[in-house]
Parts: structure tokens; sequence; C-alpha cells
């Protein structure tokens, strides 16, 4: 709330935008970096690009609102993640 009492939108843009923006992040493009480290390790020299889907957020002060936001938003690409990974794994395909 402003001091004149009303709604403070550019902090619940803070808000929303660092939720989406972590979560977006780390549910995309945390894995194509991670398979990109991996092969070009493995390779021993540049084979994949980088390669930018999603732009990372900005930082935030530590203990602020927008920080918690991003905070769960990663948490919740995570858990994304592993839902993702699951049923790609436990699904049964005949190859």
């Amino acid at each position: 709330m402003t001091e004149d009492g009303c709604r403070d939108e550019s902090r619940d843009n803070d808000l929303v935008g660092g939720f989406t923006g972590s979560f977006a992040h780390t549910l995309i493009q945390g894995p194509v970096d991670g398979v990109r480290d991996i092969v070009n390790t493995c390779a021993n020299k540049a084979v994949i690009p980088k390669v930018q889907l999603v732009k990372e957020p900005e930082k935030h002060t530590v203990g602020s609102g927008a920080w918690q936001a991003q905070r769960v938003g990663q948490a919740a690409g995570l858990v994304g993640m592993f839902i993702v990974i699951g049923n790609l794994i436990t699904k049964r395909r005949p190859f």
C-alpha cells in the first residue's frame, strides 16, 4: 500500500515477475545449460554453443518480497522439471 492508501502495483509486478521469471528460467534454461555443459565437457571442446531461451531474472535484495517470490519460483520450476523427467522415464514406449 502506498501512503495514500492505494495499492502499489509496481510491487505486485515485482512479485509476479520474480516468480514467473525464476520459474521459467529454472524449468527451461536450467536443463538446456546442463545438457550443453555435459556435452561440451565430454567432448572436451565447445560442440554446442550457448543458447539463451529464457533470460535470467534480475537479482533482488535478499529478504525482499521479490526475492522470496524468486525463491518460490525456482522451487516450483524444480518440481515441474522433476515431474516432466519422471513422466518421461516411467512411460513405457515401444521402440
